[in-house]
């Protein structure tokens, strides 16, 4: 590696010729490498970072004026997945419109919540050096309405002062909560419309996340109940016991949980998954992941994964996982 001089010539020994170069500056972008000649003749090139500019609209097309936007996720021209992102920008515009300035060349997912709605977020937006991409619609829906009770299992007894949350809908959080009521009722607004799960925490009990699909329904009713949380596990959940992170284009197996169902079927750290129930998994976020594979006690879920140079496909029974 070299620096520029005033004139911006640079000066590589002998052995870089033949080898692909690239430019880079604090306050730009490299530009595709180049295969160095020798002589004086090669050019790089460096570029300056492009934005984003789009609208937030409801589910007729009305623009949402007060509403927060974020990345959930970019991936590099390398293929590679870009460090996680977790800023939350609030917004406050009578026609919906955002603009996102300084976003390295990459295809990103936004993410985007209003109050009484639930995290949304946009297809895959591609920005490119020095440019502006604009034209970005989001459309966040009305959602629907969670509401159950949440009682003590041991003595079957209500639990006020629950707090009910969407769990792992959207990696930069947001979305709606409530509480339960001396009766252990609770009633959430603005849920997904397909499937999602709830978080209920108490410093008393054990944390339990539960899997729902208000598909078709505007309502849902979720009784659940809740274990003392004594010296033991803090949090139970139903899924198939692996954790997940990015990786490139693709989520990954962060870890499994020795003795759950995905480490019974064979799933292995690292595993990249290509599919969950024939659904192509590329570009997804953790959370999408997430949401797909968990599900109720007993069900099955099918996933195919990029192992290596091959392939593996399993076929994985939902069980709950005390940890």
């Amino acid at each position: 590696s070299t620096t520029t001089d005033g004139a911006g010539r640079f000066e590589l020994p002998a052995a870089a010729i033949g080898c692909k170069a690239a430019a880079t500056g604090p306050d730009s972008e490299p530009m595709p490498a180049v295969v160095l000649r020798a002589g004086s003749r090669n050019r790089l090139e460096l570029g300056a970072k492009g934005s984003i500019e789009g609208v937030v609209v409801d589910e007729i097309g009305n623009p949402i004026k007060d509403y927060t936007i974020g990345v959930e996720s970019f991936t590099l021209p390398t293929g590679d997945r870009g460090p996680f992102q977790p800023k939350r920008t609030p917004v406050s515009d009578g026609m919906g419109v955002f603009v996102m300035h300084d976003r390295s060349p990459a295809r990103y997912i936004l993410g985007a919540t209003a109050p009484g709605r639930p995290p949304t977020q946009s297809s895959a937006v591609n920005v490119e050096a020095s440019r502006k991409t604009s034209g970005v619609r989001i459309t966040i829906p009305k959602g629907g309405t969670a509401s159950g009770v949440v009682t003590d299992r041991d003595t079957n007894q209500p639990i006020g002062g629950v707090r009910v949350s969407l769990d792992g809908v959207s990696g930069l959080g947001g979305g709606q909560s409530a509480s339960t009521d001396a009766q252990g009722r609770y009633t959430l607004d603005g849920v997904p419309p397909g499937a999602f799960s709830l978080r209920f925490s108490h410093a008393q009990y054990r944390e339990r996340i539960e899997p729902l699909d208000a598909r078709g329904q505007p309502a849902i009713t979720s009784n659940v109940d809740l274990a003392p949380r004594g010296d033991g596990p803090s949090s139970e959940w139903t899924g198939i016991g692996a954790t997940l992170m990015a990786s490139g284009d693709y989520v990954a197996v962060g870890g499994v949980f020795e003795g759950g169902p995905a480490d019974t079927a064979g799933v292995k750290t690292g595993d990249k998954i290509e599919t969950i129930e024939g659904e192509d998994m590329k570009g997804a976020t953790v959370a999408d992941g997430g949401t797909r594979l968990r599900g109720p006690q007993g069900t099955r879920v099918r996933m195919t994964v990029k192992r290596g140079d091959g392939t593996e496909s399993f076929n994985i029974t939902r069980a709950v996982i005390v940890r």
